[in-house]
């Protein structure tokens, strides 16, 4: 019994230290509706700003936020941000923040933004920025 509880303590952590640990998020709001061309976009050309005001008008689609391990930079939860930022049909994120999270085998980097969608030809809306 009591190496059958040992067991399954060392199997739950070899479990746990195996997998990677990367999260995802996305709250999506009801403002992307006003968006009236939503076209499809892959998340490496989706635009990256730490700034919310980037000197085009956009419509807010919603919040993102991806999480990672940090290992040696802080490309990994970017890319995961864009990603998720892909799947609100956005085509840029403004007002990136990443900040260190710290763990119990490693440190990761969370970053989160919002996902927006860049207007074409200027055109303006009660969402645009």
């Amino acid at each position: 019994m009591k190496h059958a509880r040992f067991l399954t303590a060392f199997l739950l952590l070899s479990a746990t230290l195996a997998s990677g640990c990367s999260t995802v998020a996305v709250i999506k709001t009801n403002d992307g509706e006003l968006s009236k061309d939503a076209q499809a976009v892959s998340s490496s050309t989706v635009k990256v700003y730490c700034v919310k005001d980037i000197g085009v008008p956009y419509t807010v689609l919603g919040s993102v936020v991806a999480s990672a391990d940090a290992f040696d930079n802080s490309y990994l939860p970017v890319k995961l941000l864009c990603e998720e930022a892909v799947k609100l049909g956005a085509d840029a994120v403004v007002g990136l923040r990443l900040e260190i999270q710290d763990g119990f085998w490693t440190n990761g980097i969370r970053a989160s933004g919002v996902a927006v969608k860049l207007n074409k030809g200027g055109q303006d809306d009660a969402t645009a920025n």
